[in-house]
């Protein structure tokens, strides 16, 4: 992950498909005081078969689906949202600095000044 965060969703099972022993989400962070969070779903061997423990379990695998679902949607928000400060932040630079050469070309008389206006527009139009 770009950010350093993230979120793993694991189940241990016995030699039996049908035994679970341990239901984990594991989020990891890029916060150094506290790297790693766990929250535990499960801590005990259940057999997935016997009725009781089949419901706890489905419950259990939605909500670490869900809690892994809802960070990748955070994740992919966080990023966007940095893509887009980025993009905004450059064109304003790169537009200052064109209006600023574009100043340079119609003082110096190389540009007119109607060609001047047609140029400045079409880059504030892009900021």
């Amino acid at each position: 992950m770009q950010d350093g965060a993230g979120a793993i969703v694991g189940a241990n099972t016995r030699k039996s498909k049908n035994i679970v022993s341990n239901l984990s989400v594991r989020i990891v962070t890029n916060n150094i005081a506290n790297p790693l969070y766990t929250l535990d779903l499960i801590k005990y061997q259940i057999d997935i078969n016997k009725p009781l423990y089949a419901n706890l379990y489905k419950v259990a695998m939605e909500f670490a689906n869900n809690i892994y679902a809802t960070i990748q949607v955070i994740i992919k928000d966080n990023n966007n949202k940095n893509i887009s400060e980025t993009r905004q932040e450059l064109p304003s630079s790169t537009g200052l600095e064109q209006l600023e050469k574009l100043a340079e070309l119609k003082e110096k008389g190389i540009i007119s000044e109607q060609e001047f206006e047609e140029s400045k527009q079409k880059i504030l139009s892009k900021l």
